[in-house]
């Protein structure tokens, strides 16, 4: 009798990029370790909306913008995006700016 053994499912993960200067850098290299499907989404060039159900984590990037200036048209987009993952429970690390959206998200 063979036995087959299920493979764990990939992690897939979100890294929200706020601009060209910031890049995702040790992020990836870090998800890397874990074999994780990264997908990279330029949030200030890119307009659509991302549903975050089909992410395992998302990764919110810094930026040399302030999480409360929504005269940048991707700081509201990304302020409903994480507050989507989070009512989901979707995991979401923020690294500087990234916080400061969580904070905002979050109530702080």
């Amino acid at each position: 009798m063979s036995s087959t053994r299920n493979a764990e499912p990939r992690l897939r993960a979100l890294i929200i990029q706020h601009e060209e200067p910031t890049p995702p850098g040790h992020v990836t290299e870090w998800l890397a370790e874990f074999d994780a499907s990264v997908d990279t989404f330029r949030i200030d060039i890119d307009g659509r909306e991302v549903e975050p159900t089909g992410y395992d984590l998302i990764v919110s990037l810094g930026s040399e913008f302030a999480a409360f200036d929504d005269s940048k048209t991707f700081v509201p987009r990304e302020a409903r995006l994480l507050r989507k993952a989070i009512d989901a429970e979707v995991p979401v690390l923020g690294l500087c700016f990234g916080g400061q959206m969580l904070a905002r998200v979050l109530g702080g």
